[in-house]
């Protein structure tokens, strides 16, 4: 029965994690020191916080419909949402509420937790995934010798299938590769550099949209024409597809490449505007003192929300206008706990020093954030072309020695090797993963979004393409030239 009251718990993609609902949770509890004041004032809250606060909500319902006592409505509804939610502060509430202490304290005490905890962890995670940068560049190092070792012991050592060892090496570095992928995932954490705004740029919103899909089409289109296709086609389709992926995601890159620059500004905007509405209390009146000062890149969006609130507009809605167009997902965040805390009666003052720390602190970890992708992209990239020109030297020279292996068969029984022409795709397959692998880490330890993993993936894998395609053909040319006499020993020898 609990259930149907409640109804079923659902994820819900609002664009705010749970830091920024308790940031908003502290505001309120900082001004509504009454626990059902405070579970109303929860319970009224609208936009995307909404669906963060399900556990509270919940609890109010069953408080007001059905006349549970606080700490049981809290404890019921805690039940009812995944732990990594509020669904375990709900339940740490109700326990506070049993023993005599206000859920308004608790809730002050748990976002001071909150922000010295993320940055400690934070701190490790990083450490983390730069050590995992370092253990991915040696698996690609490593990986392409082991390859043709593997290959070479299949021509010389009677017994051992080809096929199987190509199928064996692919699938461990592709499972080595991912494990490594897996983890930076689970120890990266979470975030985006851009928003799920409704009012978001018509580009940023389609090329967002369409990131998974078109990276999934790109794969599929690289990995079937490596096995399927004729070589020459394949070849083609390896280097084409990654740059039609570039020139389709270059446009939306430009469109979003304001928002570091637009983000190192929100502590001071956001700071400023609360404290100056505090005592102004006049929106127009706020927006032309804000102004008179230069906030860089944000400055053009800060000049479209005047004229907004000067024409008529409702200063709530442009400020979410105004978070949307500038694409950032922290202005996003900034903006959603900024007006639903003044609609709930948060003093803009105090409310202005809040927004000023966890802006600072974000903007913090993000900095460390870039440093250590910083770090993975300046090893992932030269590491990538090295092997993929490995990779197409090893390719020439796999065609070398499958030829004389051919002409000594009759005097030294060997077992068949595989044709040139697989070890080719396969080396192809390997390009195309570590370029996959090595945009996944990327992408996951820097948090961008979807828009620069398309880019990240498409300047990988044609970089590699390029760069094996080049290699493989020079050494071919070259040895083909060196080896001349080879083709005609073969005529020679007794079939």
């Amino acid at each position: 029965m609990l259930s149907k009251v409640l109804g079923r718990p659902r994820r819900r993609e609002t664009g705010l994690g749970r830091d920024a609902a308790l940031l908003y949770l502290s505001a309120l509890a900082s001004a509504i020191p009454d626990d059902n004041t405070f579970l109303a004032a929860v319970a009224e809250t609208e936009g995307p916080l909404s669906g963060r606060l399900q556990p509270l909500k919940k609890a109010v319902r069953l408080v007001n419909g059905w006349s549970y006592p606080v700490p049981a409505a809290l404890s019921a509804a805690a039940k009812t949402e995944p732990r990594d939610e509020l669904g375990e502060l709900a339940e740490k509430m109700s326990k506070a509420v049993n023993i005599g202490m206000r859920a308004s304290s608790l809730v002050s005490t748990e976002y001071e937790k909150m922000r010295e905890h993320s940055q400690i962890n934070f701190e490790r995670a990083m450490e983390r995934v730069k050590t995992m940068g370092d253990v991915f560049s040696t698996i690609l190092s490593s990986s392409s010798f082991l390859l043709i070792s593997f290959m070479i012991a299949s021509i010389v050592f009677s017994g051992i299938d080809p096929y199987a060892v190509l199928a064996l090496v692919l699938g461990g570095v592709s499972a080595g590769l991912a494990g490594i992928v897996y983890y930076v995932y689970r120890v990266s954490g979470g975030g985006s550099l851009l928003n799920p705004s409704p009012y978001r740029p018509l580009t940023v919103y389609i090329a967002s949209r369409a990131a998974a899909p078109s990276l999934i089409a790109a794969l599929a289109i690289v990995l079937t024409a490596a096995a399927l296709l004729p070589l020459q086609h394949a070849r083609l389709l390896l280097a084409a597809v990654p740059a039609a992926l570039i020139a389709a995601y270059a446009l939306p890159a430009l469109k979003v490449r304001r928002v570091p620059a637009i983000d190192e500004q929100l502590p001071f905007f956001m700071k400023s505007l609360s404290e100056t509405l505090g005592s102004v209390q006049l929106p127009e009146r706020v927006l032309e003192i804000l102004r008179l000062n230069d906030y860089g890149a944000l400055k053009r969006y800060l000049e479209r929300l005047y004229l907004r609130v000067k024409s008529g507009v409702d200063f709530f809605l442009s400020l979410r206008v105004m978070a949307g167009e500038s694409s950032s997902g922290l202005l996003y965040e900034a903006v959603e706990v900024f007006v639903e805390s003044l609609r709930r009666g948060v003093p803009a003052g105090a409310l202005g020093r809040r927004l000023y720390d966890y802006l600072a602190d974000r903007l913090a970890m993000r900095r460390r954030r870039a440093q250590v992708s910083s770090y993975i992209r300046g090893i992932l990239l030269p590491t990538s072309c090295a092997v993929a020109a490995i990779l197409g030297l090893m390719d020439s020279l796999y065609i070398l020695l499958a030829s004389y292996s051919s002409l000594a068969a009759t005097i030294l029984p060997l077992s068949p090797a595989a044709p040139p022409e697989a070890v080719t795709r396969a080396s192809m397959v390997m390009v195309t993963v570590f370029s996959l692998a090595g945009s996944l880490v990327l992408h996951f330890a820097e948090r961008r979004s979807g828009i620069h993993l398309c880019l990240t993936f498409g300047t990988l894998l044609l970089s590699s393409a390029l760069t094996f395609l080049a290699v493989s053909a020079g050494t071919h040319m070259i040895l083909d030239t060196m080896t001349g006499y080879a083709r005609s020993l073969r005529e020679m020898v007794p079939s």
